[in-house]
């Protein structure tokens, strides 16, 4: 099934493969609801798994100098849909790149001195709250400067039946496979599709999967670089 087609085709489909409906049979209005209520929940699921997400979105906001913590979400200090996590973080001082690495809140909570200043942001972590998360810098930026955040695309709910769906290749039958075992979890159906589901989401996730760069901390390693009062 290419890509675009309306929501209420992909359940239509997505019914007739665990044999709930057959071909040219109407889907009943409550079935329709069900069948849109599936599919928005496999689309939440997926959007915290890593890799059935295609693509992270470079965003830019700014920071204000003496500010560690910002919001972000819809309506938050940097405003944009809220990610679930993000995949890396850097800032622009004078037209260079600064990558900074994902701290833990628990290892940023036993650092002595929060109030370190400075241009550039070395570490940051990623809170995940409700409704807005939050992203804490370390150290807190002395002065305004570009904050570049990558995350992975949050796949948007569908409202209604109606709604168009465009996805890359490969992910609408993916989707028909996994709304079908959604919905034959909950009301049954006489034919059992988990296995198609999980080939076909293990394509997507083969296709989106990205090369890995090993990382150690310097401190660990006899005589390694970068090790401070800190212990990173």
């Amino acid at each position: 099934m290419p890509s675009p087609i309306a929501a209420v085709k992909l359940i239509e489909t997505a019914m007739r493969k665990i044999g709930v409906k057959s071909t040219g049979q109407t889907l009943t209005a409550d079935e329709v609801t069900d069948g849109l209520q599936c599919l928005n929940d496999v689309l939440e699921s997926w959007s915290i798994e890593g890799l059935t997400v295609y693509g992270a979105l470079p965003e830019t906001f700014a920071t204000v100098a003496g500010q560690a913590t910002y919001t972000i979400g819809a309506g938050g200090d940097w405003d944009t849909p809220r990610p679930a996590m993000l995949t890396g973080l850097y800032t622009t001082v004078d037209g260079v790149d600064f990558p900074a690495a994902d701290w833990s809140l628990e290892a940023y909570s036993a650092v002595g001195i929060k109030a370190m200043r400075q241009s550039i942001v070395e570490r940051y972590v990623f809170i995940n709250d409700d409704p807005l998360a939050r992203v804490i810098l370390y150290p807190t930026p002395s002065r305004g400067v570009p904050i570049v955040i990558n995350a992975p695309r949050v796949l948007t709910q569908v409202p209604n039946p109606a709604t168009v769906l465009v996805f890359p290749p490969g992910y609408m039958r993916a989707l028909q496979y996994a709304v079908g075992e959604e919905y034959s979890s909950e009301f049954g159906s006489p034919i059992d599709v988990s296995a198609k589901a999980r080939s076909t989401k293990a394509l997507i996730k083969r296709a989106n999967r990205t090369s890995r760069t090993m990382s150690f901390d310097p401190t660990v390693v006899r005589g390694g670089a970068g090790s401070s009062i800190y212990g990173w």
